[in-house]
């Protein structure tokens, strides 16, 4: 048996789809000088984030990764310096939401964060034992299945960590 009102969807969007090629070929004979390529990064994790730190990631920031997408030299994490030959149109760090900047507060030392109860499972004693990164880490994934953790909600914490991301979309 033969669905009427399928058939006719599926007829429907053959013929919008020819238009659209149709359109679209008419467009491309004529030329179009606004259709311009843009490159950029849209996905980049910074220091600020939980995984992008425990992978070794402790010195490039958000502001590194702006520096690095308008062509200026930036400390890789392992200590070199590093540069693109050509600047980005665009780009997006995409650091994680949950707990941002608060492993990177918690391992400088002298930093409020750091001085935390709630902070101390968070701190790297050695960040090249692999055994105390898996620890760090294995403690960061069981928070996925507890309620947040509000010592690191405060407007204190998580204001300071905004507060240092607008300054640098600012500058």
């Amino acid at each position: 048996m033969v669905n009427h009102s399928r058939s006719a969807l599926l007829v429907g969007a053959m013929a919008c789809s020819a238009w659209v090629l149709a359109a679209a070929s008419i467009a491309s004979a004529q030329g179009n000088p606004d259709r311009n390529a843009y490159f950029g990064e849209q996905h980049i994790h910074t220091s600020w984030s939980v995984d992008a730190w425990l992978f070794g990631n402790h010195l490039t920031g958000p502001d590194d990764a702006l520096k690095y997408a308008q062509g200026q030299a930036i400390k890789h994490p392992l200590g070199y310096e590093i540069k693109i030959e050509q600047p980005l149109d665009w780009m997006g760090v995409t650091d994680h939401s949950e707990y941002v900047g608060i492993t990177k507060q918690a391992n400088t030392p002298g930093s409020p964060v750091s001085k935390m109860p709630e902070a101390q499972p968070l701190i790297l004693k050695d960040p090249n034992n692999p055994a105390d990164v898996a620890k760090v880490f294995a403690y960061l994934v069981s928070l996925v299945s507890k309620p947040p953790i509000k010592a690191f909600m405060t407007p204190q914490v998580a204001g300071t960590v905004w507060k240092e991301n607008v300054k640098i979309a600012d500058e």
